[in-house]
């Protein structure tokens, strides 16, 4: 199931803040990233739903749009002729 995987290191994580902060930091970067991540592979895989384990933690949710959203921005840039032009100019419409 999509998602399962992060949503137990996200549990994970609060667990071992209860006894261990340092380490739990370390696991919710990892949270984080994973997220993101998710995110970018269910852009490239045409998926605009968030995964069902996120719901109801923002964190997981935000950090998901984060990441499809910057793939999409990435695959509007692939295809743009502007940021493609050769110039080395950057792209009026993305920077």
């Amino acid at each position: 199931m999509r998602g399962l995987d992060i949503r137990v290191m996200l549990a994970q994580a609060k667990i071992t803040a209860l006894c261990n902060p340092e380490e739990a930091q370390e696991l919710y970067c990892d949270v984080l990233y994973e997220a993101m991540a998710q995110g970018v592979r269910d852009a490239r895989a045409n998926i605009d739903q968030v995964p069902l384990l996120f719901k109801g933690e923002e964190l997981l949710e935000s950090r998901w749009h984060d990441g499809y959203m910057t793939e999409l921005l990435r695959q509007d840039m692939d295809d743009c002729p502007s940021c493609n032009d050769g110039t080395g100019n950057p792209c009026p419409f993305h920077g």
